[in-house]
């Protein structure tokens, strides 16, 4: 039954999910954007081919901007949040994948959506970006994993060798 892709804004197959899932779901993990300020593209290989009279070997596609108002993405990320939560069962969590972009602003969404008490954890994913230049400022070295359960009855199963 799960395996189906939905192409479209993700907020409305949320919306089209709750007739069916409402209060079924187990575990959500979203990777949302996380306001980078960048435009990200594909690279595509075009080998001797001709495209507008310029020979060109790669042309960029663009996949999506992550270029936001602060107002425009808290409500964005407002709005798809409610929705993941009313999807969730009295068993389930969430893992809200961030960075230092929007952290504070997606810890205080979370808190309000999920409730402040329901925070179980908060998840260090680190990695190295130090290369051996001079850096102007502390390097950004770790994403966070922000970890929520829906309530006491919330499933956590760790695994162990």
């Amino acid at each position: 039954d799960w395996n189906k892709l939905f192409w479209g804004d993700n907020k409305q197959v949320l919306a089209h999910l709750l007739k069916d899932y409402r209060g079924k779901i187990d575990l959500i993990y979203i990777d949302p954007p996380f306001d980078s300020k960048a435009d990200y593209v594909r690279k595509i290989q075009m080998t001797g081919q001709k495209i507008e009279g310029v020979e060109q070997s790669v042309l960029e596609e663009m996949q999506y901007t992550d270029i936001w108002e602060k107002d425009e993405y808290l409500q964005f990320m407002y709005e798809r949040l409610i929705i993941l939560r009313e999807l969730l069962a009295d068993t389930g969590s969430i893992y809200l994948h961030c960075d230092w972009h929007r952290y504070s602003h997606l810890r205080l969404l979370m808190d309000e959506v999920s409730g402040q008490d329901n925070l179980q954890n908060e998840i260090i994913c680190h990695y190295k970006s130090f290369h051996g230049q001079v850096q102007r400022y502390f390097p950004h070295q770790h994403d966070n994993i922000l970890f929520y359960k829906t309530s006491n009855k919330a499933k956590f199963i760790l695994m162990r060798n």
